[in-house]
């Protein structure tokens, strides 16, 4: 309920009691006229009066003046007059008639003693749901008991409220209702009135005279001063409309929402007052409850899970329901109650309700398995066991509801109230109760398949998340609902949820193989959507934000319920770059390797074609020249296929190494002095000490030899290269620097793998691109590592690191 709304409820009830304390008003006042005698100016008076407290426009009086309506009823239709007239004719003791006029609305006709009064006609009324009988009939009975005198007033003036006339209008309102004299006594009082003050547990009233009894409060719970209430600002001569709550003698409080209306008498003093009581007891319990609902979806709404979320409603009952002083809720797990949350509990109450076993035979689960709510009186019921006992002791607990929380038909766990006084509830507040626990209920239980669904929801992002391929799945609208991060690495970009499907391929930057856009419809997404069979093995393109283009695969396939209606879509990609990278790396290995095998075989087969044919002819000298020839082509043969064996070796772990304490600084040497012959520059070599390690002599002199070669290779014939060998805590530190071409940046951090070489050594000099990849496997085997730092043009440094051998380290 909103604002408005609850002031538009008040607003109502309060005007429905202002309607009865007006015409109560307008009763005594038309007594006192009555009483005054005098007909000139009373009954027009009496008549005016008469209409405003019945809800009319026109109270007029009909006389008979030479057989016609006299001046007093101009304005009305003649026929009206006459009809109204010829209704009251006969009827004794004032008895009430209503006259129907010729457009259809009703008129009421009040009769009149005497010779010159013939009537006094009340109207229109739209029909006989908006005249009220009894109030029109009671002014009739008044304007019958009158004397009307020309001469003045009468020395026996009636008493209005003391009237019987009076009291059938007074029993006939549902409000509690009392008319008070000028002294605040209460004169009269209606059924409803006398049975709140015997709810009250008083003799007589007003309520106001035993503030220590009934408490009264304003709707905030504040104390009303005596000079506050509605009687006294009534008495003073202000209408007063206020909420109030009183205290019963049952310990319940009940909310009224009361109206003032001074009395006054035909001089304007002031008499007495009337008091309506309007109960809006049900109307606040209702709003309360609504509101507290209210509360609870909003706080539920931003709890993250449900332990959360229970809390939050907790806190939210102990605030909004006056008697609760404490809350509590427990899970349901199978036949027991789990505890989830609490408000209020001092805190080792909290903790035995925490550790304290609820199984099936507590009253609080059997509240739960019964599906029906449970009272709990500390001074009259008996706790179920000794941990019971504990937690009521602990907490100062004197009454405990016990609510079961439900979503439909399945069961959620309970809710637990608590007040530290005794506490019963009416019928109605524990169907509201009851109501309120069964939207927690739904409310917690929505909170849980939330948790779950979020629960199974990050699970599996984090899996999807660990997948190489792209993923993105659509739901049956179409939707994007998840992707996972190597979309967006192989796209480029973030994934845009909200981008329809129709356009999500070309915002996104899907392109056919070829590079050109996808005719509409013809996507590998749309074609699953609309046909339903899976596309699988379709390659793409897909352009990046950066520009770059990608070569992707993509298969799609729907995904059906039980049912086998669409459930969702998924689409798996992988970005297959390396494999054509790698296909173009095999390609240009196959075709490298050709070359280097078919170089020395053909001079290997030329020498041995010519020393077949001129064998007898040539020179010895020349003879031995074509043979080291076919020797070192030979051996040029054998490094190619053992390079290509290392490879198979390490792919499939078979490099088996033999390691044994050896001196690097001796390995390099013999680098060095194979390497010399081949290069004209120096070879400079700088190793002030022995460096002992536990390793492979023969794989790591492959490494140093493959290091220098390649220096000399890619550098100057003349250029130096440097060579240094040092110590540097426990490891040992070998560098080789050559002045030569230089590595592009784009190439290094690629330099080490297989097959691969930087576009400048490919256009410098011949090879596989295996030497550096083969030299990294060995190197790390041993424990260490290799890097290398470059400048195009400037050189390059290869730097290995190796663990040293312990002192007198054993063989391994």
């Amino acid at each position: 309920m909103t604002a408005i709304q609850r002031e538009a409820q008040v607003a109502a009830a309060a005007s429905l009691a202002q309607v009865g304390a007006e015409r109560l008003q307008a009763l005594y006042v038309l007594a006192r006229l009555c009483a005054a005698g005098r007909a000139e100016q009373p009954l027009p008076d009496a008549a005016a009066l008469i209409a405003a407290a019945a809800g009319a426009t026109d109270g007029v009086v009909l006389q008979r003046d030479g057989g016609e309506p006299a001046a007093a009823a101009v304005g009305l239709p003649p026929e009206l007059a006459e009809t109204a007239l010829a209704a009251v004719v006969g009827r004794a003791g004032g008895e009430l008639a209503i006259v129907p006029a010729a457009d259809g609305s009703l008129w009421a006709a009040l009769p009149l003693p005497g010779a010159g009064a013939a009537a006094v006609l009340v109207g229109p009324f739209a029909g006989e749901r908006e005249i009220d009988r009894e109030f029109l009939q009671t002014c009739a009975l008044l304007l019958n008991g009158a004397r009307w005198r020309r001469d003045g007033p009468s020395a026996d003036v009636p008493a209005a409220l003391d009237r019987d006339s009076v009291d059938p209008l007074l029993e006939s309102m549902s409000d509690a209702v009392a008319i008070y004299d000028a002294d605040g006594r209460v004169r009269k009082g209606n059924a409803a009135y006398r049975a709140l003050i015997a709810a009250a547990g008083l003799a007589d009233g007003p309520l106001v005279n035993a503030p220590d009894v009934v408490q009264p409060r304003d709707r905030a719970g504040r104390r009303i001063r005596p000079g506050e209430t509605v009687l006294a600002r009534s008495l003073a001569g202000r209408s007063a409309r206020a909420h109030r709550v009183f205290r019963m003698a049952d310990g319940h409080d009940r909310h009224f929402a009361i109206t003032g209306t001074p009395l006054r008498d035909a001089s304007g003093a002031i008499v007495g007052a009337v008091g309506v009581f309007r109960d809006v007891s049900d109307e606040v319990s209702r709003e309360r409850a609504l509101r507290l609902m209210e509360e609870v979806r909003r706080g539920v709404s931003h709890a993250g899970d449900v332990r959360h979320a229970a809390r939050a409603v907790c806190r939210r009952v102990v605030s909004h329901l006056p008697w609760a002083d404490m809350a509590a809720i427990f899970g349901h797990e199978g036949d027991e109650l789990a505890f989830l949350a609490h408000a209020g509990f001092p805190t080792r109450a909290a903790t035995l309700l925490a550790v304290t076993p609820l199984g099936p035979a507590h009253r609080a689960t059997r509240a739960m398995l019964d599906n029906r709510a449970t009272l709990f009186d500390t001074e009259r019921d008996q706790p179920a066991n000794e941990a019971a006992r504990r937690v009521i002791a602990a907490s100062g607990a004197a009454t405990f509801v016990n609510l079961p929380l439900s979503a439909g038909a399945q069961r959620f766990g309970l809710l637990t109230l608590v007040s530290k006084e005794r506490y019963q509830p009416t019928r109605d507040e524990l169907a509201l109760l009851e109501a309120l626990a069964a939207q927690i209920g739904a409310d917690l239980d929505g909170v849980l398949k939330r948790q779950q669904t979020e629960t199974e929801r990050s699970r599996l992002q984090a899996v999807l998340d660990q997948l190489p391929e792209g993923v993105l799945l659509f739901d049956p609208a179409a939707r994007l609902v998840m992707s996972n991060r190597s979309a967006e690495e192989i796209l480029g970009r973030s994934v845009d949820p909200e981008t329809p499907l129709v356009s999500f391929g070309t915002h996104h930057g899907f392109l056919q193989a070829d590079g050109r856009l996808y005719q509409p419809g013809d996507e590998p997404i749309l074609r699953t959507f609309s046909s339903g069979r899976p596309v699988l093995g379709e390659e793409q393109l897909v352009r990046r934000a950066d520009g770059r283009e990608l070569p992707i695969v993509s298969n799609v396939a729907a995904v059906r319920d039980a049912g086998g209606e669409l459930a969702a879509v998924i689409m798996v990609f992988q970005d297959i770059s390396s494999l054509r990278e790698m296909d173009r790396l095999r390609d240009e290995f196959l075709s490298i390797a050709g070359h280097e095998l078919r170089s020395p075989i053909t001079s290997i087969r030329g020498l041995a074609q010519l020393l077949r044919r001129r064998w007898a002819q040539m020179e010895p000298e020349r003879i031995a020249a074509s043979l080291a020839s076919i020797s070192e082509q030979t051996e040029q043969m054998a490094l190619l296929v053992d390079e290509l064996l290392d490879v198979s070796r390490i792919r499939s772990g078979r490099l088996a190494l033999v390691k044994e304490p050896c001196d690097l600084v001796a390995l390099l040497r013999t680098a060095v002095e194979r390497a010399a012959p081949q290069h004209e520059g120096t070879i400079d070599l700088h190793a002030p000490e022995p460096l002992a390690v536990a390793g492979d002599a023969g794989r790591l002199l492959q490494v140093f030899t493959n290091l220098i070669d390649n220096a000399a290779k890619y550098s100057d014939p003349r250029a130096p290269i440097a060579v240094t060998a040092l110590r540097d805590r426990g490891w040992a530190t070998v560098a080789v620097r050559d002045r030569g071409i230089g590595i592009p940046a784009e190439a290094l951090e690629r330099l080490f793998e297989r097959f691969y070489r930087a576009e400048n050594a490919a256009q410098y000099a011949g090879g596989l691109g295996l030497g550096l990849y083969i030299c990294r496997e060995i190197v790390e085997r041993h424990g260490g590592t290799i890097d290398v730092a470059s400048t195009p043009g400037e050189g390059s440094l290869f730097t290995v690191h190796l663990p040293l051998a312990a002192e007198g380290g054993a063989r391994e």
